[in-house]
């Protein structure tokens, strides 16, 4: 017996559509559908960009996207295949493999020979492949047969490949600056026809963190709570715990303990806290921050504080013994010690002198009567004969091979407890040749 088809009218598939569209999601139902309709990233969609004239010229290549969340990455991709009447095909790194992308680089080839069009791989979170996968993607990049518009949130020069970077066009976008979300506010409450107060909307935009995503999904959930009148509380509610955008092992990672480092090299208290917090509320392992304090303690503290390495030290072995939360009352303490104390990089810099006499040519020989005598046939050899113990003997001699001689590495800072050096006079083995030569 055969299924009789329902009757289904215009005015029904209409109604259908309205309501599929009513039920995705604002941010979707906001994305932009045209250039002009993007909001913020002037500096790389101006005329003389190279990305304007890739998405409106006439030639395609291929492009790494490079962002954080909710900056237009997947539009962008969207609006340069509809440009130029390509075969859009989306994907995540995180869901495919090989076998994919070879199916979709011979379904390409199918479909240019059937239509003789060009297909764009979007391929999100491309930071997620192996080497392997991305050395995958290379001849398909090369040829042409596929053009691949790549996204990623993680800094390409680590997670990406040189090979993969040199075939693509690089382009970098920041989050989105407040008065950009403000106008993608703007259009959701008029889309919406909701209203929020000022203090809501502030509240708002500070949650949006520059990702226009966040922000609307923010919205709607806030929206629904009382039927679209949006206050404090709407927004405080919808949140939830939400903070701010940090992966413990992504471009935050490197930039939040970049800037943490450079604070407390500052001696600014303040912002010491302030990173140390981002680190530390964002997730980032307790035991990587001890580790960078403790680095922080010889490298940046040196001898103006020598106490500051025994107290960084004890803070990562309190951390290791406790761990979170209460491992950060050590972090924090630590933290705001080496912040607030005397600062010295002689050490730092004295050692990369030294290192740059030894690199590149070869090795001075150690001065004789510096090497050990331990059996009869080294003291016939001359080693260790001259040596003089400073115990018994007063010496101010540099003790350098003789091709060094009146090299000086070490200047301490005057800070804190690094305040001077004992004095080396002329080398013992200059004034010894000098004599040698007298008849």
């Amino acid at each position: 017996m055969g299924v009789v088809a329902p009757d289904v009218s215009e005015d029904s598939m209409d109604l259908f559509k309205q309501r599929a569209v009513a039920h995705r999601p604002l941010a979707d139902r906001l994305r932009p559908q045209t250039l002009a309709e993007v909001v913020g990233h002037q500096d790389i969609l101006n005329n003389a960009s190279i990305l304007y004239s890739i998405i409106e010229g006439g030639h395609l290549c291929s492009l790494i996207l490079w962002g954080p969340p909710g900056v237009g990455k997947t539009t962008l991709a969207r609006l340069l295949a509809h440009r130029h009447d390509a075969h859009l095909v989306e994907l995540s790194a995180v869901r495919v493999g090989i076998p994919e992308l070879r199916k979709t680089a011979a379904d390409a080839a199918d479909w240019h020979q059937l239509h003789g069009r060009p297909t764009v791989l979007f391929l999100d979170e491309v930071h997620r492949f192996s080497k392997v996968q991305q050395d995958f993607l290379l001849p398909l990049v090369e040829s042409g047969q596929l053009i691949l518009v790549a996204a990623t949130t993680e800094h390409p020069g680590f997670a990406l490949s040189p090979a993969l970077r040199s075939r693509c066009a690089l382009v970098e976008l920041q989050a989105l600056e407040e008065s950009d979300l403000e106008q993608l506010m703007h259009r959701a409450l008029e889309v919406e026809s909701w209203s929020i107060t000022e203090e809501a909307k502030q509240q708002a935009l500070r949650l949006g963190a520059g990702d226009a995503r966040r922000l609307l999904n923010l919205l709607e959930r806030a929206g629904h709570l009382r039927g679209g009148i949006i206050d404090v509380q709407e927004v405080t509610t919808a949140a939830g715990r939400q903070g701010g955008i940090y992966e413990a092992k992504g471009s935050a990672h490197y930039d939040t303990i970049s800037a943490f480092i450079k604070a407390m090299r500052a001696s600014d208290p303040d912002a010491t806290l302030h990173y140390l917090a981002r680190l530390i509320e964002g997730g980032e392992d307790p035991l990587f921050i001890a580790r960078r304090l403790v680095i922080f303690a010889s490298e940046d503290v040196g001898n103006a504080d020598p106490h500051g390495l025994v107290l960084a030290n004890a803070a990562a072995q309190a951390v290791q013994q406790l761990g979170l939360p209460e491992g950060r009352f050590a972090l924090i303490q630590a933290s705001l010690y080496l912040s607030c104390g005397p600062k010295s990089d002689a050490g730092y810099r004295a050692y990369e002198l030294a290192k740059s006499d030894l690199v590149g040519r070869s090795w001075p020989p150690i001065p004789m009567d510096l090497l050990p005598a331990a059996t009869p046939l080294h003291r016939d050899q001359g080693r260790g004969v001259d040596y003089k113990n400073p115990h018994r003997v007063q010496m101010n001699e540099s003790l350098l091979p003789d091709v060094l001689q009146g090299r000086v590495y070490y200047e301490p800072s005057g800070q804190g407890m690094e305040r001077g050096r004992p004095p080396v006079g002329k080398a013992r083995r200059q004034a010894d040749a000098g004599a040698k030569e007298e008849p």
